[in-house]
């Protein structure tokens, strides 16, 4: 039982040494910084409104528009994160 884990581990672990299969012939450049790399920033901007019980100006949009909505805004900052496969 101890032996077959063994085995497992050592086949998983060639298997991912084995996947990356780069050149050691060829050059690609220099290596770029993972963290400094990938980012996007996204900006929102709308109305936001309430279809709820409290809601007097349901049947006409235009209305519910002006007088019961508010700016909305927000802000993402995200980065993309490779975690499995190649680095390409």
């Amino acid at each position: 039982m101890k032996r077959s884990k063994y085995l497992i581990v050592s086949v998983l672990l060639i298997s991912v040494q084995q996947s990356n299969g780069s050149n050691p012939d060829e050059w690609s450049g220099p290596k770029e910084s993972i963290l400094l790399s990938n980012w996007s920033v996204n900006l929102n901007i709308g109305l936001t409104s309430y279809y709820g019980d409290l809601s007097q100006y349901d049947l006409n949009f235009t209305r519910k528009l002006l007088f019961e909505s508010k700016p909305a805004y927000g802000l993402k900052l995200s980065k993309q994160i490779k975690s499995f496969g190649n680095w390409q």
